[in-house]
């Protein structure tokens, strides 16, 4: 059986015959009065068809061993910055999609993106500064997979990008295609903001530049609109959610969203055919400074108050070689009473074990910690080495994916040096140097998000 790199290309190809576009997105029903739903069981159900079909046709073909491939990623990588189309990838001339230039300078992915970064990678470890500095890459992939990357989309980009099943995206579009009617509009709107911005440090006047600075900006007009509407409903400072109207619910329903997951870099670590997923987030920092409570949590939970002397003991050791410096972080909102799990890049470390293969990035929990407490106290390692996380994003029935559809979310490919490096005090942070790397319309997105900061300074 030949593996499917992008099952939803092929289903696409065989949507005539399967239903699978009819069946899989109908339009969304209501769950929990607010929730959208699209019967995921549906599109796990075509899934199944679809492989058992292909099945069929190939039994006479070995299984292929993802080990055997050896690097696949970067292989993989090197297709996608020379500007070949790899399975998944969108031909189409959907608005949503990203705008491919002709020029090459546009497609290429830069390998640097923030000197400031890559200094303070340098003074955190050795071996990932080098792995970053021989090549690092990163680029968009057409769906979630583990090692990989979830960047949270700016609303902007969520309403955009969602035309299909939000109202308030839906509403985006009408304005768009509005203006798609003048031939000039596109060039008139950045010659406008051309003038207005030209003197900002990283606008760029591309292709691809041109026409997210026209769709953001409209977004952003649309979202200030809708807030302003929310706002003036509300009586004596209160705000009566059920006298809103179903616009202003779904917008409202999309900002909320919005707000809880603002900007988060989140590490796939489990993904499984039945739509199973979990994620960590990188980007939340919990504690860099090492307390009783904080080793308690990390070792053993929120609620173990009746440690066993070797339990003791291993605290003792962990707070000895953690006392000066170490990286916890806030992983997701579900599990957070749960021990920590720690991350790192060491392949022989006692519990731990690779999250897929040839990434490179190990997970472990309470064994691993003792493994990295002896590791350090020993000289091998240091602090840095290991990330912390305390809870966790937990994915069911396809959610993660569905998620991506409406636009939440991006799926990023990288090298592991980007997955791996510690996220404190970064002078650009994760989320743009991310979505950076990525280039095309990330990077002009990212750009456009960070001119509405003044506590960052723009590197040029």
């Amino acid at each position: 059986m030949r593996p499917i790199a992008d099952i939803a290309a092929l289903a696409t190809l065989l949507a005539p015959a399967a239903s699978f576009q009819t069946t899989a997105f109908r339009r969304p029903l209501v769950r929990k009065g607010t929730e959208p739903y699209f019967g995921l069981s549906s599109i796990h159900q075509q899934i199944s068809i679809l492989r058992m079909a292909i099945d069929d046709d190939d039994d006479d073909d070995d299984d292929i061993d993802l080990e055997s491939l050896g690097d696949w990623r970067q292989f993989r990588a090197t297709l996608a910055t020379s500007g070949v189309q790899t399975l998944g990838e969108d031909s189409s001339d959907d608005s949503s999609a990203t705008e491919e230039s002709s020029d090459p300078a546009e497609k290429s992915t830069r390998k640097s993106v923030s000197k400031e970064n890559e200094a303070l990678l340098k003074s955190q470890s050795d071996i990932l500064y080098k792995e970053y500095e021989s090549g690092i890459w990163a680029h968009e992939a057409p769906d979630a997979e583990i090692g990989g990357l979830l960047c949270r989309l700016p609303l902007e980009a969520e309403i955009y990008r969602n035309s299909e099943y939000s109202v308030t995206g839906k509403k985006l579009q009408s304005i768009l295609d509005e203006g798609k009617e003048s031939d000039q509009s596109l060039e008139d709107e950045s010659s406008s903001d051309e003038t207005s911005m030209g003197s900002s440090p990283g606008v760029s006047f591309t292709l691809t530049g041109a026409k997210t600075l026209w769709w953001y900006r409209k977004a952003q007009a649309l979202i200030e609109e809708e807030t302003n509407e929310i706002t003036s409903s509300a009586v004596g400072g209160e705000l009566d959610a059920s006298k809103l109207t179903s616009e202003s619910k779904d917008f409202l329903n999309l900002y909320l969203g919005h707000q809880d997951t603002w900007q988060e870099v989140c590490l796939v670590t489990e993904k499984d055919s039945r739509g199973n997923a979990v994620s960590l987030v990188m980007n939340r920092p919990m504690s860099f400074s090492l307390s009783d409570g904080v080793a308690r949590l990390v070792l053993f939970g929120a609620y173990r108050n009746d440690l066993s002397i070797v339990e003791k003991e291993v605290m003792v050791k962990f707070m000895i070689a953690f006392d000066k410096e170490i990286y916890v972080y806030l992983g997701g909102p579900e599990d957070m009473d749960q021990k920590a799990c720690v991350v790192h890049g060491i392949p022989d470390l006692a519990g731990s074990k690779e999250i897929a293969s040839n990434t490179g990035i190990f997970v472990g929990h309470t064994e691993s910690a003792e493994a990295a407490v002896q590791g350090i106290m020993q000289g091998m390692y240091k602090p840095s080495d290991f990330r912390f996380f305390v809870g966790r994003h937990k994915y069911t029935e396809g959610r993660l994916d569905l998620d991506v559809v409406l636009g939440k979310y991006q799926p990023i490919a990288c090298s592991r040096a980007l997955a791996l490096k510690q996220c404190k005090a970064l002078p650009k942070p994760l989320f743009h140097e991310v979505m950076e790397l990525a280039g095309g319309e990330l990077a002009e997105v990212s750009k456009l998000e960070l001119m509405k900061r003044d506590d960052i300074q723009i590197e040029d």
